[in-house]
């Protein structure tokens, strides 16, 4: 078993620490490293060494302080090719991955997914504890659940999956008229109600806890997400995760995945 938190998830910035007994990782570097090490103080008396910082897609809000975290903590970063053409850092700290590979940090394992966005190569990630073999999905900023998500979704433990918008609320808000397609279409963001339904669909019987991520703070709100799933999930009544929003100004507590 292991440990994660969100330590912040929507437009102006996102990070997840993941932590076992051996490993420890960070997915994404958005948020400010005074962020980050609060965060992480809260929980550990001094700070980690990182395995790795593991990087989705090259938008600032998830790669923006990458280079100054890998800095600061001398974390070897995994990212792939296309999107580290944005990445401005040590390229010493650079290690390479394919959409699909599975990278080998002592006790995890962490796979890239592909993901629908309008980035290079974007990505989620499986993150898997090679003894019990309990998995945690991290699935924000993809505009449909491709077909390697569904593969993966019925097998986790934990997941964080994108809510962004409630569709009522984009539509009639006040975004022009592009930004609401390019929210919309398949290289875009989830709405609530695909994020819930696919977890109604695919989501795992006895799955642990389920983490509602990258919120629009001006289409949707905690309580429209909230409400969402656990209408769609009443179908499921053998589903009973524990169910968290995570929010952009503050982090969430660790969860066992």
């Amino acid at each position: 078993m292991f440990k994660f938190s969100v330590i912040g998830s929507g437009s102006r910035g996102n990070a997840v620490f993941v932590r076992s007994d051996k490993t420890t990782l960070m997915v994404d570097c958005g948020l400010s490293l005074k962020r980050i090490i609060s965060h992480i103080s809260a929980e550990y008396a001094k700070e980690p060494k990182f395995n790795g910082l593991l990087v989705t897609h090259e938008h600032t809000d998830h790669i923006g302080n990458a280079s100054r975290f890998a800095k600061k903590f001398t974390s070897p970063v995994y990212i792939h090719e296309k999107t580290a053409q944005k990445y401005c850092g040590d390229e010493s700290l650079l290690n390479y991955f394919s959409i699909g590979e599975t990278m080998s940090f002592n006790d995890l394992t962490a796979t890239s997914i592909k993901t629908s966005h309008d980035a290079a190569k974007p990505c989620g990630f499986v993150i898997t504890h090679k003894m019990d073999n309990t998995s945690l999905g991290i699935f924000t900023d993809t505009g449909l659940i491709t077909a390697e998500m569904k593969n993966e979704i019925p097998y986790m433990d934990s997941i964080i999956m994108e809510s962004n918008h409630d569709t009522d609320m984009l539509v009639h808000g006040n975004y022009p008229k592009y930004l609401k397609a390019r929210i919309c279409s398949d290289v875009g963001h989830l709405s609530n109600y695909t994020a819930a339904n696919t977890l109604l669909d695919l989501g795992k019987e006895k799955i642990n806890n389920i983490v509602l991520a990258h919120l629009s703070e001006e289409n949707n709100t905690p309580k429209k997400a909230m409400d969402t799933i656990n209408i769609i999930l009443k179908e499921r009544k053998e589903m009973n995760p524990k169910i968290s929003i995570a929010l952009q100004a503050e982090g969430l507590p660790f969860f066992d995945v």
